[in-house]
């Protein structure tokens, strides 16, 4: 599949009610170079990577980090912000949770970060139990986010992990 089929398939399964035809037609009325955009700058960054059912390798969400000076979070320059999205129709099945505790590991391992951040819309308390799961703990912090779609609409909650200590 390629990686425009794939933001199809993905824009499609979060908007209920719409065909995937009809995403595919939103997307291509807004032209070819909107969508190469969204690849280059948001999937060709060396830290973001789609998130595949391991059964049919089928996107269904995104995932990656944020590097000090990237973040939206005050982070140390030793640590990251980590950030996920799934497609609605994949909620509540264990795939968040799995995926983000196989980054927090992979993160420590290979890229040597110790300290991880995160944040969740106030709104969608499910994500933070995600985190949770992870072993983030609530800072207390609420944020706004400009990174995440409507985020300069709705408030976030900031999480941390100390990964050496946990």
């Amino acid at each position: 599949m390629k990686i425009e089929e794939a933001i199809v398939y993905v824009l499609a399964s979060s908007n209920r009610g719409m065909r995937t035809e009809q995403i595919a037609d939103t997307i291509n009325a807004k032209g070819l170079f909107r969508r190469q955009a969204v690849i280059r700058d948001i999937f060709s960054n060396g830290h973001t990577w789609a998130l595949v059912l391991k059964e049919t390798g089928e996107p269904v969400g995104c995932m990656g980090y944020y590097a000090f000076g990237e973040s939206n979070i005050d982070i140390g320059e030793d640590d990251a912000e980590l950030g996920y999205w799934i497609a609605r129709p994949y909620w509540n099945q264990g795939l968040c949770t799995e995926a983000l505790c196989a980054m927090v590991s992979w993160c420590f391992g290979v890229k040597g970060f110790q300290v991880f951040w995160s944040d969740f819309f106030v709104d969608n308390p499910a994500s933070g139990r995600v985190m949770e799961k992870c072993g983030f703990r609530d800072t207390g912090e609420v944020n706004w986010c400009s990174h995440l779609y409507r985020g300069d609409e709705r408030p976030v909650k900031v999480m941390r992990l100390d990964y050496a200590l946990d």
